[in-house]
């Protein structure tokens, strides 16, 4: 079972570096737009730059690095509607939000990656969450019952199995050595 307990209305977040954010909340909608527009975008860009000649080799975790940032940037630009501690490139007062800043802001890897950890933590915490089933260290489902607890162990059907070798006798090379 889980908690329908993910935020409904704005609310702040207080970042590194004196930043605070004001977001309104997600819904599934905008946040697979998001990721499939940084997809879409990491295409371009990488089809851009091996049409200008750059002949780096763009490898998997280069567009996947791209598409974490784009996807980043355009989450900040959905949900960000105001903020404290963001100056406008003079210096003289507060930066009007709107996509240009937000996603210069978003260029900041400290900000962009504490942002993207912070807006996604309720929707995180309600998958781990999850229906309070999750698997236990041994491997057995937390609400589960053990439905043989009084079963007797079945003798080994291959011949000599019962002995099995401990790790000091085990052999040491391939050699027997």
């Amino acid at each position: 079972m889980i908690r329908l307990n993910l935020p409904t209305e704005p609310y702040w977040l207080d970042l590194p570096l004196g930043v605070r954010l004001q977001v309104r909340p997600l819904d599934t909608a905008v946040y697979e737009a998001c990721r499939y527009r940084a997809a879409r975008d990491a295409k371009r860009i990488i089809g851009e730059r091996k049409e200008a000649g750059n002949d780096a080799p763009v490898d998997e975790d280069d567009a996947d690095g791209l598409a974490t940032f784009l996807v980043t940037a355009a989450l900040a630009r959905a949900a960000i509607i105001g903020w404290e501690g963001v100056e406008d490139a003079e210096g003289d007062g507060v930066a009007p939000v709107n996509d240009t800043t937000v996603s210069d802001l978003m260029r900041i890897p400290l900000i962009a990656s504490d942002f993207r950890r912070r807006i996604l933590e309720p929707y995180e915490q309600l998958v781990s969450e999850g229906n309070a089933s999750g698997p236990l260290p041994d491997g057995a489902l937390a609400e589960a019952s053990t439905i043989a607890a009084n079963a007797k162990p079945k003798d080994c059907p291959a011949p000599g199995a019962g002995k099995a070798r401990t790790a000091n006798s085990a052999r040491s090379s391939s050699t027997g050595q």
